[in-house]
């Protein structure tokens, strides 16, 4: 047998043949017919096997096993899905090559139009401060000095926009960056992003400690954008001649980044700009740093003691009075700005007018502060915090519009200066004074967005605290306990202490608002401790009126008196108007709620007359609506209407929409009081969609509940009972329990007036029970009231007599018009039901005639109407009929149907019952 004749068998060419013997085959073969045993198939069955091992394409063990020759049996066995797998790779590499390529070209893409875009404008440097090498405490201060001295001298001529130090402060504090020599890739990126700057300049210095204080000073300049070191230089100098050193270290960063020099008057003001003895700047360095460590107390000690080594430093003046702000002594702040203000000639013109733009918005003189930033916005156009401080200043000064068209002016600026979240902030801020919720809750939630990118805990802190103030405006109270307790834990960790009290008080007041007084008084006075250990007596006084305040809502009225008293002596102390105007309001309002009316009325006025005199045109309104209300509850409905009315121009003006919406409700309540039904339904409309709008849920119930109380004077009882229905929805979800009261009182008339006598008992008994576990005297006393008129309609006369002492007991002392003339009303009721219709009459009579003739009509119309079925009850028909008449005709002409109709139905029951 040879090979030419198997392959004619196999109808193929011996060369072929021969290829498919070779290799395996051929191994199996000679292993076979080995000489040695050891070296042959042990078994026939070894031979069997490693044949089935050559028909499956596996690796025979007649051949010695290499990686290259598994590697080929493998893929000859799935070759298939080695294919695919070498186009699937080839697909990837081509793919990830391809993204590679894509990430160059979108890098060199950057990098063109960041020089693009660096031609087009000023470049940006932020100093972060330099390493003290020497690492002794007594030379910590002159990193802050010489970042101060070198951001001045950089800035000279306003051709470098320099960040200022307070900016770079908060950056340092979110990113947690220390004194460091160099910043990584990664950390400049997260500068760049945070602080909007094209370089960053950082080092080293080390204090030699020789007889000279000579110090050498190493400088880094890194490109935040690109993570590139362009330039590394140092300079040598004395610690008593630093001026000297930063104007050499300036002219040489100068000359590395290409910026032109200097002239000799631009150098002049620089001069001008630094304290005029070593130990000035030393001591103003340090107080720079103790308030940018939260230390508002420290730093307040160092800048008065800089200001005794240099009375002329007018910088040093500005920064306390910042200290002083901070701290809550306005006046002081005030007479330090003026002292800023006064000492600020032959300094640069950008830093005169910064300083002059303080000390008026110091002084509240909005109209020249938005002067003095605008003109400064319009100079520098590119510096985000000239217009920050304008945005602010028209949001102060209630131009909402103008303010919103700055921010807007703002976002326009080149990335990433244009996603700063401080405008968001600025937005959040002038939404708020417009009365815009919705639009406050949607710009804080991407300042919040925005500051978790970046890591800044800070500004993520404040758009939270911003958050929940919003959150407590549209009714959603856990969401605001949540976003505050964040905010305090951020303030915490970054050691702002300041902040955590104030987030605290945000805190106390949603807890009052849940009714957790007893938990909001512990907020406020762990706020109060706070501010106490960090020397903020306004705060401090502020948190003890919180504390007044949830005193008030507990209706511990002496304890709250008490503590008003303390906060207001404190306020008055520190000279603080506006706060004391505020502190007024309350306490007036707590007055007003005990109903000892012409106080309130004494102390609502002197805090109107502040408010006017500080030109707070929000307090200004403030005091005019709650004084509204007590000319309500006094009768005056016509003073009433005009304070209202004024409150609404200034809420106007402002473009505050929550608040006109407040105030056209307390007109309505007017209105409606005088018997104006159509004017008073106009105006809760308005009101109630003015407030949905805006977002302000607990004053759109109110004007619902206005409404309901106008459709049931009009007979639409089922109108009515769904406006009720709809206001008690807000009430229940915000979890307010007063007003949720108060609605369930009057859906308690409602249903006695429908006829459902039982179902207006049992609201009636629910509604003593909330409003004596509430301690509202007034609210138990006319759900007694009503209760009686509920016992006597089932002719239970001893219960409802019971009913009447106990709420005449109840209102005794108060001076409020309309509960007392509604205890007169159930009184001649029950009189008659006695059978003293006489007393009835004469009671009526009185107090008819003693009651206001434009005030309280609802009620009047019923006196009228228990008046008149008192004299038919004595016998006097005619007088009666003639009352009952008289009355149908003038409920009709004001629309009042319901009393109209029962008028009717009295005089035909009369007139049959006697014919």
């Amino acid at each position: 047998i040879t090979a030419q004749t198997v392959s004619r068998t196999r109808e193929g060419q011996p060369d072929k043949l021969r290829r498919s013997l070779r290799g395996d085959l051929d191994n199996i073969v000679l292993k076979a017919l080995q000489k040695e045993p050891r070296r042959r198939y042990a078994t026939v069955a070894e031979l069997a096997e490693d044949i089935h091992r050559y028909l499956e394409h596996r690796p025979v063990n007649a051949r010695p096993s290499t990686l290259a020759y598994r590697a080929s049996k493998f893929m000859r066995r799935h070759k298939t899905e080695v294919i695919a797998a070498v186009m699937m790779a080839t697909f990837l590499t081509a793919a990830l090559g391809y993204t590679v390529w894509q990430q160059r070209r979108a890098t060199e893409r950057a990098r063109e139009e960041l020089a693009s875009q660096r031609t087009r404008g000023r470049r940006t440097v932020a100093v972060l401060g330099f390493k003290n090498l020497s690492a002794r405490a007594d030379t910590v201060w002159l990193s802050t000095a010489l970042s101060e001295m070198l951001t001045t001298e950089l800035s000279a001529g306003g051709k470098v926009r320099m960040i200022p130090g307070e900016s770079v402060a908060q950056v340092k504090i979110n990113l947690s960056i220390p004194e460091v020599e160099s910043l990584s890739a990664s950390t400049l990126n997260s500068v760049y992003k945070n602080l909007g700057c094209d370089f960053v300049v950082l080092g080293s210095y080390l204090d030699i400690s020789d007889a000279g204080r000579n110090i050498r000073f190493d400088l880094r300049v890194q490109d935040a954008a690109l993570g590139e070191t362009v330039a590394v230089l140092a300079e040598s100098g004395s610690e008593t001649a630093l001026p000297d050193l930063i104007a050499r270290a300036g002219n040489d960063l100068r000359q590395r980044l290409g910026f032109t020099g200097i002239s000799a008057s631009e150098s002049a003001s620089v001069q001008a700009s630094l304290p005029s003895n070593p130990d000035a700047m030393r001591l103003y360095a340090s107080g720079l740093e103790r308030l940018r460590d939260f230390d508002a107390l420290g730093a307040r000690d160092f800048l008065q003691k800089a200001i005794e080594a240099d009375p002329n430093y007018a910088m040093a003046y500005l920064a306390l009075a910042d200290a002083w702000e901070i701290l809550g002594y306005s006046r002081k702040a005030v007479e330090a700005a003026k002292q800023a203000f006064d000492h600020s000639q032959g300094l640069a013109r950008e830093d005169t007018l910064m300083i002059e733009g303080r000390y008026r918005q110091a002084v509240g003189d909005w109209v020249k502060a938005i002067g003095i930033y605008q003109t400064l916005f319009t100079f520098f156009p590119d510096n985000v915090d000239h217009g920050l401080r304008l945005a602010s200043a028209q949001t102060s000064a209630g131009k909402v519009a103008e303010s919103l068209g700055t921010i807007e002016a703002l976002r326009k600026l080149p990335q990433p200066v244009a996603e700063d979240p401080r405008i968001d902030l600025a937005e959040a801020d002038a939404a708020r004074k417009g009365g815009d919720y919705r639009r406050e809750a949607a710009v804080a939630a991407k300042a919040a967005e925005k500051s978790r990118i970046r890591h800044a805990r800070l500004l993520l802190a404040q758009s939270l605290v911003r958050q929940a103030r919003v959150f407590r405006s549209l009714g959603e109270l856990k969401q605001s306990i949540t976003a505050a307790t964040e905010a305090r834990h951020l303030f915490g960790e970054a050691g702002d202490r300041f902040g955590e009290a104030h987030v605290l008080n945000v805190i106390g007041t949603v807890l009052s608002d849940q009714g957790q007084y007893e938990d909001a008084r512990k907020a406020f006075q762990e706020a109060m401790e706070i501010d106490h250990e960090l020397g903020n007596k306004k705060a401090e006084a502020q948190a003890l009126g919180n504390i007044a305040q949830a005193l008030t809502w507990e209706r511990e009225y002496a304890r709250a008196e008490q503590a008003f008293d303390g906060s207001l002596a404190v306020l008055r102390e520190l000279g603080d108007k506006f706060e004391i105007g505020l502190d007024l309001v309350d306490l007036g309002m707590l007055e007003e709620d005990t109903g000892h009316l012409r106080d309130a009325q004494s102390h609502l006025q002197e805090a109107l007359a502040i408010s006017r005199e500080t030109g707070a045109s929000e307090a200004i309104a403030g005091a005019l609506l709650n004084l509204s209300i007590v000319l309500q509850d006094e009768g005056d409905t016509l003073s009433a209407r005009q304070m209202a009315t004024e409150a609404i121009e200034i809420m106007r003006r402002s473009g505050q929409k929550s608040g006109e919406g407040v105030a056209l409700t307390n007109l309505a309540m007017a209105r409606l009081s005088s018997g104006d039904l159509s004017a008073a339904q106009k105006l809760f409309s308005n009101s109630v969609n003015i407030l949905k709008q805006s977002g302000f849920e607990s004053g759109r119930a109110d004007s619902l509940t206005g409404l309901a109380q106008i459709s049931l004077i009009q007979g639409d009882l089922e109108g009515a009972r769904q406006q009720y229905a709809d206001a008690l929805a807000i009430r229940e979800k915000l979890a307010d329990k007063g007003p949720i009261t108060e609605t369930h009182l009057s859906m308690a008339d409602l249903s006695l007036e429908e006829g459902h006598t039982a179902d207006a008992e049992v609201a009636a008994r629910q509604a003593i029970n909330d409003f004596h576990a509430q301690r509202d005297l007034v609210g138990e006393a006319r759900s007694r009231l009503t209760l009686a008129r509920c016992l006597l309609a089932q002719k239970k006369l001893p219960e409802a007599q019971e009913m009447l002492a106990s709420a005449l007991e109840l209102l005794e002392g108060n001076e409020k018009r309309e509960p007392q003339l509604l205890s007169v009303l159930v009184n001649g009721e029950v009189l008659t039901a006695s059978g003293r219709a006489t007393e009835c009459t004469r009671m009526m009579e009185k107090a008819l005639e003693a009651a206001p003739k434009n005030a309280f009509m609802e009620t009047q119309f019923e006196g009228r109407l228990i008046l008149g079925e008192a004299k038919i009850d004595l016998g006097n028909l005619a007088a009666g009929i003639a009352e009952l008449n008289s009355l149908e005709h003038a409920t009709r002409a004001k629309g009042f149907l319901l009393i109209a109709r029962k008028a009717a139905a009295a005089r035909k029951t009369q007139v049959r019952h006697h014919f």
